[in-house]
């Protein structure tokens, strides 16, 4: 092999190398900020969760005004309190599903069975699935509260606690949007934090561990 050519071979070589080392160190940068992300991300988490402690009763008042079935607080109440909570799930995964028809049909790529969905579809359908999923385990949960582990007073206050779950969902959807397209996937770490602590803890009511007694 002649001179040149070892050359070429150890430039080409020397360039490999470095941009190894470019995209090692561009990992490592997305490591630190996703950990950044995610540790400021819990933070705003427990914030968030002790102001709606503080001021939880005050939007119960707020619901008061709209819930005079609650103030009864038979069979009917229980139903209208666990379809409002559905409804707006509901509404929820529907605008998701309507995006993406619209997306598909603004794109061109009108297939729902292509492989080449753009980056903003793909995104949307996992969103979906993911509301799916929980908001299917949080409905078992929360009926399965307010019809047998309920009373009056904590109907009422799991009822906001029941809309906090749907904020949550929308909090969720935009910081994954955010999170998919900057690479830093820890943004969606607020909503679904959020969401898990209100099913484990329905959950472990359900269970007769009377943890919703903190705030209820």
């Amino acid at each position: 092999m002649s001179q040149k050519n070892l050359q070429a071979e150890k430039i080409k070589e020397q360039h490999v190398n470095e941009d190894k080392e470019v995209k090692k160190s561009k990992s490592k940068k997305l490591g630190y900020i996703n950990q950044a992300v995610a540790t400021i991300c819990t933070a705003i988490v427990l914030i968030c969760f002790y102001q709606f402690c503080n001021y939880q009763e005050n939007q119960v008042k707020l619901y008061e005004t709209k819930l005079d079935l609650i103030k009864r607080f038979d069979n009917e109440s229980k139903q209208y309190i666990v379809l409002k909570i559905g409804y707006m799930l509901a509404t929820f995964i529907l605008i998701l599903t309507f995006s993406v028809m619209v997306i598909r049909i603004a794109t061109g790529r009108s297939n729902p069975i292509s492989f080449q969905d753009p980056k903003i579809i793909i995104t949307l359908n996992r969103i979906i699935q993911n509301s799916l999923e929980q908001g299917f385990i949080f409905m078992l949960n929360y009926a399965f509260f307010i019809y047998f582990n309920c009373d009056q007073i904590k109907a009422l206050k799991s009822f906001v606690l029941g809309c906090l779950f749907i904020k949550a969902r929308y909090i969720f959807l935009f910081s994954y949007v955010i999170g998919a397209f900057t690479g830093v996937t820890s943004f969606r770490a607020i909503g679904f934090t959020l969401n898990v602590i209100i099913q484990v803890a329905f959950a472990l009511e359900n269970f007769g561990i009377p943890v919703l007694n903190i705030y209820i």
